[in-house]
């Protein structure tokens, strides 16, 4: 069995996307991933950013035109003042609170629902 290298460099992109939009990685993580491996360097920045959970081709290519990447650039190709804007434009602050928790009360009104959350919160 010959070793298809075009559909394993594909499929591991798209495994890196859906890394991404499952937030299991970072946009800044695979910037860096992709200093060191050569399948993710090829991939194209419109790519990259379209994979990011609520950014889309709209907002990704507003993005680029802001930040002055051609639509076409891949990683690899980006300078440094590009990746410099990249990480900044996508950098969280550090909650010192971790990561949060959401609780939903449901029922009808008047059964105190606000007096609950104001109580717990």
């Amino acid at each position: 069995m010959l070793y298809d290298k075009p559909a394993h460099s594909r499929k591991h992109r798209a495994e890196t996307k859906a890394k991404i939009k499952s937030a299991e990685l970072t946009l800044i993580q695979v910037l860096e991933l992709a200093k060191s491996d050569a399948i993710l360097g090829k991939m194209r920045v419109s790519e990259l950013l379209e994979s990011v959970p609520g950014v889309g081709k709209v907002r990704a290519n507003a993005l680029m035109t802001r930040l002055a990447i051609s639509p076409t650039r891949r990683i690899q190709g980006l300078g440094i003042h590009q990746l410099i804007a990249l990480k900044k434009e996508f950098a969280l602050p550090p909650s010192p609170f971790g990561r949060g928790k959401l609780l939903v009360l449901s029922g009808p009104g008047g059964v105190g629902k606000s007096t609950v959350a104001a109580r717990i919160a």
